[in-house]
């Protein structure tokens, strides 16, 4: 048995829909929530994260697939998947995960996702855990009777798996790799032992391209395949799919196909690239801390983001606060205005009447004393006649009472007025 492990992430939705998609079988879970559910299952699994702000990468990865031609029942993969978590020291009593089986190889295989953080907060650290794979596949192969994987190094697999990086990339993006994409279409197209151009019909109504490397003696040396912006060597994706074996698998003959092989030349197609697992792994090691970077520049820029909305609601808030105060004062002293106005006009209303009444009073005194003076005078009058009369021969007496006249002139300037 095979195992892998991808590299800690940071997205469970990711992951998570990556080992539902396309043809798979559900294993075993100690989760909750609905296991075909990928918004569910993703919610259950940040809710135990974020109990740990500080790990920024809790998805643990691992894939586990058997030799062709090996299968194992359901159960036997659940005991299997079980077995390698205890091994890898991730206590299922404490950690979730699920396990799904995918069928879209010729090699039986699961994949497993669980979280590092645990649910009483603790984290499984998972160092050397690529290592501690291979180990734990070693010891699972003895312990469960299966084939003792040897080694492949300088040998070439009927069909090749996809690489890590492969893997990963299709983790990113949601996509299956272009690897299987063309492994499957290249296994359909050969079905029934068509002649080469239905065999090309076929592969390109998927939108595959094949490009032949013609040698300068006119023989066929190989011949890749693309789809989309990524082509492979056909024995790139396995002994299986090397021109020796397609030719075999098709009917080919060289003097009838050999202009259809030439307009489908390698040579007429330079801008057309041909990556090898080399190729792709530099591209890949050469992305990935790309990503990585851009991963964490977008997360300091929604986090500044959030701070930004965070300090326009509490100036927002202030703001709402400053003109509710506003408009209280201004009703205080609207108020406050009107108070005024009011006093003012009771303050009008007095110094007139004050006014009226000092005017009404001056009048009254100055009538008293134009009355004192007539009587004053009219008395300085009369005593001067009667001393005048004094003087003259004696006349008549004639008999004036002073008090009477005086009080009848007081009564006629009073009627006046």
């Amino acid at each position: 048995m095979k195992g892998s492990v991808a590299k800690t992430g940071k997205s469970f939705k990711n992951r998570v829909d990556y080992i539902l998609k396309d043809d798979h079988s559900f294993i075993c879970s100690n989760m909750a929530s609905d296991y075909n559910n990928v918004s569910d299952l993703t919610d259950e699994f940040k809710t135990v994260s974020s109990f740990r702000q500080d790990i920024k990468k809790p998805v643990f990865h691992a894939f586990l697939s058997l030799p062709k031609n090996e299968h194992l029942t359901d159960q036997q993969w659940e005991e299997i998947a079980k077995d390698y978590l205890k091994e890898m020291n991730i206590d299922i009593e404490k950690h979730q995960y699920i396990c799904v089986r995918h069928n879209d190889t010729d090699k039986e295989h699961i994949h497993i996702v669980a979280n590092r953080v645990g649910l009483d907060g603790s984290v499984w650290l998972g160092q050397h855990s690529a290592f501690n794979t291979i180990a734990a596949c070693e010891r699972l192969e003895v312990k469960h009777g299966l084939t003792i994987t040897q080694s492949l190094k300088g040998q070439k697999s009927d069909v090749s798996a996809p690489t890590k990086n492969e893997i990963e990339q299709a983790l990113r993006t949601g996509e299956k790799p272009a690897r299987i994409v063309l492994q499957n279409a290249l296994q359909a197209a050969m079905v029934g032992k068509p002649d080469l151009q239905t065999f090309i019909d076929r592969v390109q109504a998927v939108g595959i391209e094949p490009r032949f490397n013609v040698a300068s003696t006119g023989n066929v040396a190989g011949v890749s395949f693309s789809v989309g912006d990524v082509a492979f060597k056909g024995s790139q994706l396995g002994k299986k799919y090397s021109w020796n074996t397609i030719k075999n698998k098709v009917i080919y003959d060289k003097n009838r196909d050999d202009e259809l092989v030439r307009s489908f030349s390698a040579r007429k197609m330079m801008n057309q690239i041909v990556l090898d697992d080399h190729l792709l792994n530099q591209i890949s090691m050469t992305v990935e801390p790309l990503t990585e970077s851009m991963m964490i520049l977008s997360e300091s820029v929604s986090t500044a983001l959030n701070q930004t909305q965070q300090t326009l609601t509490r100036v927002n808030n202030s703001l709402e606060a400053t003109t509710t105060a506003l408009n209280s004062a201004k009703n205080i002293i609207d108020q406050q205005a009107i108070k005024l106005e009011e006093q003012h006009k009771k303050l009008h209303k007095y110094s007139t009447e004050l006014k009226n009444n000092t005017i009404k009073n001056q009048s009254k005194l100055i009538i008293k004393m134009a009355s004192i003076v007539g009587v004053i005078n009219l008395i300085a009058v009369l005593s001067v006649g009667y001393l005048i009369m004094q003087k003259q021969p004696t006349q008549p007496r004639i008999t004036l009472d002073s008090k009477a006249v005086a009080t009848s002139i007081v009564e006629q300037l009073r009627s006046k007025r």
